[in-house]
């Protein structure tokens, strides 16, 4: 444990450099590859780079690149020299957060000499802690292999990134901020997926970081005009929807930058989607007047637009110091919100609404060279966000995993955020080491108005319930004990309505197993404001040891307010050592090892709902077996103090901690290919779990009965409720095996291959029984057992490219579930048992469920552990998606220099080159090196057209999705949704079903045309 004075100490240090000079991760770099005048790349070459009072000396690897970062803006002049041949000098400009490419060549010289070059460089291996193989670095052409949708390339990423983001899913990082949005591809200038991944710059799990960064300014007036189109015409429909409405997606764009002055330069992204989208209900319906149940499987539009404008700005101060600004506006629309799965369109119900919201988001980046080793970057972010959902307060029917009708639930919903982000890092070269050091603090305030759940709900859960005659009368056994069967909360349902055309009262009713199985409503205050503080120093020294070894040692803080944990502190430590001698630069294999800590902060989530939720200002009242039928809403004077419903917090609260180390080796093969294996164990402790601690003490329930004063012994005594504590004691442990390959075969053929075998097992958020929580110990939501991406280019003949995105995946875990209350705690997570032998021989009877995929006895008492099903028992079927994007890039005009689309031409802007960025060209065919290098969308001519098609999903196949495991659902083990074409989500769902990924489900396979002109 850490002692307060260590703790002390570690904050007066890191405090103190922060008070110094501090890191910076996005400052400026070169890179590029030196060949001499045959194209042959020259490995083990000296490259100086001098400029704005700095000097740096790099060699040039085995594949004859190099590069240099932490470089201020400004112009350099890049010096390379090898014996043999002559030197040359080329002068560079390099502005914040882009690395410019600087292509070298040098010349043989008459006399005789031995030198050794290598052919077309390629991915390569080193020792520096950046360029680890398992990394993905897109910029450029490279992203042409992504989807233009916006939803699409968010599942794409997260795809890429993996299933190693621990328990929270990946963490997506915008210009160095925390907060905003992803933005609009055309305005994002390079993606850096799993690079460095135990740096103490990053607070976030390293495995399933992905950064973007937006294109800046450029030395000339370039600009792009698109449009992409997909029509239902050209889509195949969602195979659980019986109709096809009119689905299309409508997007346009455009983005200009250059000049302003010597000293300035702009960019300014539009960007707009009308979207038809469709939502699918499949749902089993029964209806109140001839009690007949019918599916419904229904796709209704929800039409949505989108529309986002991005102006930014590079302005140089002086010599030393430049300024970004970058502005977001978002305005967001969408109809028909509310529907889908089980919840039924119109006009079956009123669950529909509308929702609108604003985004307004501001980024500052002011960069500042102290001295010939020294740059200091200081970054500010303001975002606002508001929504808006008007609804209504009509009572609700739920009849549990079969269908929902009724109202929303909520009145006039809004929220507004606000989240305040100021960085200042720092990055100090010294001899060998690389020192970087820094902090972050923000500032996020939530305000919302929620009145959901003020309507009441009646939910109807089946279970075991009493065997009636045809006279509705008890049936007894032959020791006079009511005789119970297993029926779906929709034959409940139809028991309840036919009973009450009957004229039963609601009492009987319920006494005949045909009554609601819940009654839920909340009454009084829905307003909420809270502000959360975190912040974040760290230092970091990355140390070249030796040639061949750099070891990473760096320290980080984390200390949020709204609850107290101050010992979180994150050390990190990383190895990469290239083992033998390196001849000519070359370095064939680096193992790389690492550890490191990382925590994760708590939203406002748990607090609101503490401070709501105290049995004052709202309360919310749990009802089991109400004698009072839909649509009679009961007065809340009526109800029993004990069936109110708390929540707090445990004030022992820790922030969330991932312990995750990782060795592997990285070996470059022949062919400009590399390949690293890597294997990594996470220790995720402190995750979060909501525990009902006034569940009634074990052997005292019956859940045969409602939970009340007479059925339960309550450890806070039943007047109490029933009190919800947010805890943080939940586990996970997960093991993986990383393999990633990455080629540029030839010039026609480039590939990045990522395959995962994963192994995952932790406790579920809320334990099905409170007293025995190793219960649920088990298979993790994350337990996806197989995951592989790949992603490449091909050139085909007539300069058509191909840009495969394939996604294979073993299919999610899910749970089986009673779908009852077992032990009083208001939660329907308890798990039935196995089935004795031969149960099932005369089918399905009594409390046996006799299945396809098993037979199950519902029958379990409170606290049964023998015969239980294990959690996550069944698994749903894997994904295979093969998505593809075909184009052709047609070029006219004069032919460009040099320095390639989006280069720099230093020498000839003068001044201007100081606040220029872009990345530098890559030469008039573009291609790309390094881990990059998907395609090209450019030609030697300053004006191209790029014409193409995107497929999504282009082989058709079903890739079905959340799967229902409660035993008593009509739909038990079936699918009832499909996977997204990119399938970009990892973590499976709760409460008997799988998770799916965001993107749109309308189509099962969809075909989207596409039109771009740049110049």
């Amino acid at each position: 444990m850490v002692s307060s004075r260590q703790i002390t100490v570690s904050i007066g240090l890191l405090v103190a450099a922060s008070l110094g000079l501090m890191a910076q991760s996005t400052s400026g770099g070169v890179k590029g590859t030196l060949s001499d005048n045959s194209g042959a790349v020259i490995p083990g070459a000296s490259i100086k780079i001098t400029g704005n009072g700095a000097e740096r000396s790099v060699p040039t690897q085995a594949d004859g690149t190099y590069s240099a970062n932490g470089l201020a803006p400004g112009t350099y002049m890049v010096h390379a020299e090898y014996p043999g041949f002559s030197t040359v000098d080329r002068q560079v400009s390099v502005s914040a957060g882009s690395i410019a490419d600087v292509p070298l060549q040098l010349t043989v010289l008459a006399a005789k000499q031995e030198v050794t070059v290598e052919a077309d460089a390629g991915p390569t291996v080193s020792v520096e802690p950046d360029n680890n193989a398992g990394a993905l670095v897109l910029k450029g052409e490279d992203l042409q292999a992504l989807p233009d949708d916006p939803d699409d390339l968010s599942d794409a990423l997260q795809a890429l990134a993996g299933p190693g983001a621990g328990p929270n899913g990946g963490s997506v990082y915008i210009d160095g901020f925390t907060g905003g949005q992803l933005p609009p591809k055309e305005s994002i200038r390079e993606i850096r997926i799993n690079q460095n991944p135990f740096s103490a710059e990053f607070d976030k799990l390293g495995y399933g970081r992905i950064e973007i960064l937006t294109k800046p300014g450029t030395d000339r007036f370039r600009g792009t005009v698109f449009t992409n189109y997909s029509s239902a015409e050209f889509n195949s429909r969602n195979p659980f929807a019986s109709n096809k409405p009119d689905y299309s997606n409508r997007q346009i764009g455009a983005n200009f930058g250059g000049p302003i002055s010597q000293r300035s330069s702009f960019f300014v992204d539009f960007n707009r989607r009308d979207i038809q989208d469709n939502v699918v209900t499949n749902a089993v319906f029964l209806d109140p007047t001839t009690f007949q149940a019918s599916p419904i499987n229904t796709a209704v539009l929800s039409p949505m637009v989108n529309t986002t404008i991005a102006p930014r700005l590079d302005y140089q101060l002086s010599t030393n110091n430049t300024l970004t600004g970058r502005v977001e506006g978002r305005w967001n629309e969408r109809d028909n919100n509310g529907l889908g799965r089980y919840n039924l369109p119109p006009p079956y119900s009123d669950l529909a609404y509308n929702t609108t919201s604003n985004s307004q988001n501001v980024m500052l980046t002011e960069t500042a060279v102290l001295n010939a080793r020294m740059i200091n970057e200081t970054r500010f972010q303001y975002t606002r966000n508001g929504t808006q959902s008007p609804g209504n307060e009509l009572p609700q029917i739920n009849v549990a995993n079969e269908f929902i009708s009724g109202g929303n639930g909520f009145g006039n919903t809004y929220g507004l955020t606000h989240h305040y982000e100021l960085q200042n890092y720092t990055s100090i070269t010294h001899g060998t080491h690389t020192i970087r050091f820094g902090g972050r603090v923000r500032r996020n305030s939530d305000l919302s108005n929620n009145p959901q759940g003020f309507n009441g709900t009646f939910t109807f859960t089946g279970g075991l319930e009493p065997v009636l005659t045809a006279g509705n009368q008890l049936t007894y056994d032959a020791n006079g004990n009511p005789v119970v069967s297993l029926i779906s909360p929709l034959a409940q349902y139809q028991r309840n309505l036919q009973l009450q055309q009957l004229g039963y009262p609601a009492a009987q009713i319920q006494a005949l197993g045909g009554g609601p199985s819940r009654f839920t409503i909340q009454a009084g205050q829905s307003y909420v404001s809270l502000v959360r503080w975190d912040a974040g120093p760290f230092i970091q020294d990355d140390w070249r040891v030796r040639p061949n070894l750099t070891l990473s040692l760096g320290l980080r803080y984390e200390i949020q307010n709204l609850f107290n944990d101050y010992q979180d502190v994150a050390p990190r430590v990383g190895i990469a050592w290239a083992p033998g001698r390196a001849k000519n630069g070359r370095q064939k294999t680096v193992v790389r090892a690492g550890f490191g800590i990382f925590y994760d902060r708590i939203n406002f989530g748990p607090f609101e709902s503490a401070l709501l939720n105290n049995g004052v200002n709202q309360v919310q009242y749990v009802v089991d077996n109400p004698t009072f039928n839909y649509p009679f809403i009961p007065q809340l004077s009526s109800l029993s103090p004990g069936q109110n419903v708390i929540n707090k917090v445990d004030p022992n609260l820790r922030a969330e901690s991932n312990i995750q180390t990782a060795i592997g080796v990285e070996r470059q093969l022949p062919w400009n290919t590399t390949v690293a294996v890597n294997y990594t164990y996470d220790r995720s402790n402190h995750l979060a779990q909501m525990v009902p601690i006034n569940t009634p003490l074990p052997g005292t329930f019956d859940p045969a009965l409602a939970r009340g004063p007479a059925n339960g012994v309550f450890p806070y005594g039943y007047a109490a409720g029933n009190i919800l504590q947010y805890q943080t004691g939940g586990i996970l442990k997960q093991q993986m095996l990383l393999v990633n390959l990455n080629t540029r075969f030839n010039r026609r053929i480039s590939m990045f291959v990522n395959y995962t075998l994963n192994f995952s097992n932790d406790l579920p958020q809320t334990p099905s029984d409170p007293y025995d929580f190793a219960l649920d110990w088990g298979r993790s939501n994350l337990d996806r057992r197989n995951n592989l991406q790949l992603v490449g280019s091909v050139v085909a003949p007539l300069g058509l490219r191909v840009a495969p995105f394939v996604t294979i995946r073993s299919g999610a875990p899910y749970d089986v579930l009673l779908g009852s209350d077992l032990y009083g705690d208001t939660f329907y997570n308890a798990r039935p048992a196995f089935a004795a032998s031969g149960a099932c021989a005369g089918g399905s009877a009594g409390a046996v469920k006799c299945s396809p995929l098993g037979d199950f006895n519902a029958g379990v008492l409170p606290g049964q552990v023998s015969n239980i099903i294990p959690r996550n028992y069944l698994t749903m079927a894997n994904m295979v998606s093969v998505n593809m994007r075909v184009y052709r890039v047609f070029g006219f005009g004069p032919v460009r220099g040099g320095g390639g689309r989006g280069g720099n031409n230093a020498g000839q802007q003068g001044g201007l080159s100081n606040v220029f960025g872009g990345g530098g060209g890559r030469g008039g065919r573009g291609g790309g090196r390094g881990r990059g290098g998907f395609g090209g969308d450019s030609t030697e001519h300053r004006y191209n057209v790029t014409v193409g098609m995107d497929f999504t999903n282009v082989l058709n196949h079903f890739n079905p999705a959340g799967y229902q495991g409660v035993l008593t659902s009509t739909q038990f083990g079936e699918p009832t949704t499909v996977n997204t074409g990119f399938g970009g989500g990892f973590a499976g769902g709760g409460n008997g079903f799988a998770g799916v990924a965001a993107g749109s489900t309308a189509n099962n396979r969809r075909l989207e045309f596409q039109l771009r002109f740049a110049f």
